[in-house]
Parts: structure tokens; C-alpha cells; sequence
């Protein structure tokens, strides 16, 4: 879980800087997240998750939903804000999507280190 929970992090910080900074050119780098079932597979061997990493993908995600709904309003109330010529309000959708995944990478990171 850890190697996910880091690939989805510097994914989702790799688009979003990206995004930020070129616009939506930069969501290209989405395609990176393809690559997650490869980096799953090798890093784990196990096929089956036990009860305290399906307690903490669960909890990830409800940590990462609240922190969704804070970001969505930071993105809404700074939509005027232009970054190297491009408006945030123009890159809503695509700023949400990868800070989804900068969130739960860095949750899942910080929970999985805590548990350990």
C-alpha cells in the first residue's frame, strides 16, 4: 500500500505543478497514473489485502473526501488568481482531479507510516 499510496502522491504533485504552470497542456502527465496496476503488481506480491490495509484505504479516502471539499472551496474562492497567464477558475476540473490524488497519496502515506 505504501508504494501506492507514494506513486498516486508524485502523480498527483507532478500534474498539478504541471498543470499550474502550463496550463492544460500540462495534464498530459496524467497519463502517468496508467502506470499504477504495473508499480501495485511488482511492489506487492500478496493478491489479498488484510483487514488493517482495507481499514486504512477506507480511511484514506473519507480523510481525502474532507479535504476535497476544502480544496474545492479553495479553488472556487481564488478562481481569479492567474498563474504564469492561466486562471484557476479556467483549470477547475483539472486542479481537482490531481489534488484528489496529491491528497490521498499524502494521506495514505502519513497513515501508512503512522500504523507501521
Amino acid at each position: 500500500m505504501i508504494w501506492r499510496y507514494g506513486f498516486t502522491g508524485f502523480v498527483g504533485l507532478a500534474a498539478t505543478t504541471a498543470t499550474l504552470l502550463f496550463g492544460p497542456a500540462g495534464s498530459a502527465l496524467f497519463a502517468l497514473f496508467a502506470l499504477l496496476p504495473v508499480v501495485t503488481h511488482f511492489a506487492t506480491r500478496k493478491r489479498k489485502p488484510d483487514e488493517r490495509e482495507i481499514h486504512l484505504f477506507l480511511k484514506t479516502n473519507n480523510i481525502t473526501g474532507a479535504l476535497m471539499v476544502l480544496t474545492i472551496m479553495a479553488i472556487y474562492y481564488g478562481s481569479a488568481t492567474v498563474i504564469n497567464g492561466h486562471r484557476l477558475g479556467d483549470q477547475w476540473h483539472l486542479l481537482t482531479i490531481f489534488s484528489a490524488l496529491l491528497w490521498q497519496g499524502g494521506v495514505g502515506l502519513i497513515l501508512s507510516r503512522k500504523r507501521s
